[in-house]
């Protein structure tokens, strides 16, 4: 599987941003775009604490190629899969100085990927997910951060997911952590901000599931721009 993604974020006046969000997924025959408008309103509760709302709306271009498997006289893989999932989203998120908590459904409508009234039915469906996640910074010394943080994602109809992150901020300038997926893998990450307007992260994440049998693990990398 391989995927890319793009956002970028603006800031209209002291309280609205808007911003515009891209991602693509390829897993085999399966290509997916998502494509979504960004909205977000600040809230101030206090002098360092302010509240966010955000808003999305767009969708997904779903394209699976099942004549690229080959299979002959079976009306499942006789057409291909080319449609558009329109889809919504919101979160919240509270933030201050050296704590943040923050709630998000990003795909609140429930939609299809694939259909077939056939011989065969086969129906594969995206279901609500909704993220719950806090982080709180301890500062070691005046160069030293520590944010722990925990982020949970609950599927309808599946188990829970439970992240546990803890980040350590050198000088400004680096950032290097682990994170655990409880019963699921585990992750080395790394942040270097090469400068205040350019930021470079690299990310390995290992399953310690029965997956890691089939699986060399997954890198991701990440490359953000501040204007």
């Amino acid at each position: 599987p391989e995927t890319q993604s793009m956002s970028l974020g603006i800031p209209i006046n002291d309280r609205i941003g808007i911003g515009l969000s891209i991602v693509s997924d390829q897993i085999f025959v399966l290509n997916e775009t998502d494509l979504y408008i960004d909205f977000s309103y600040r809230v101030p509760i206090s002098s360092n604490t302010n509240l966010y709302f955000g808003l999305k709306g767009g969708g997904s271009f779903i394209n699976i190629d099942l004549n690229a498997l080959g299979v002959i006289n079976d009306p499942v893989f006789t057409e291909n899969v080319n449609q558009f999932n329109p889809n919504v989203g919101m979160g919240l998120l509270l933030k201050g100085d050296k704590f943040y908590v923050n709630l998000a459904a990003p795909h609140l409508l429930k939609s299809k990927r694939y259909e077939k009234d056939g011989v065969v039915v086969t129906n594969a469906t995206d279901k609500l997910h909704a993220y719950i996640g806090a982080g709180y910074t301890l500062s070691l010394s005046d160069n030293i951060d520590l944010t722990p943080s925990v982020m949970s994602r609950i599927v309808s109809g599946d188990t829970m997911s439970l992240d546990v992150t803890t980040m350590l901020d050198l000088y400004k300038k680096i950032e290097l952590g682990v994170s655990y997926r409880l019963d699921e893998s585990v992750s080395g990450i790394g942040l270097l901000k090469l400068a205040d307007w350019v930021h470079f992260g690299y990310a390995y994440e290992s399953t310690t599931t029965d997956v890691k049998n089939y699986s060399r693990g997954s890198h991701e990398v990440l490359l953000r721009f501040r204007f």
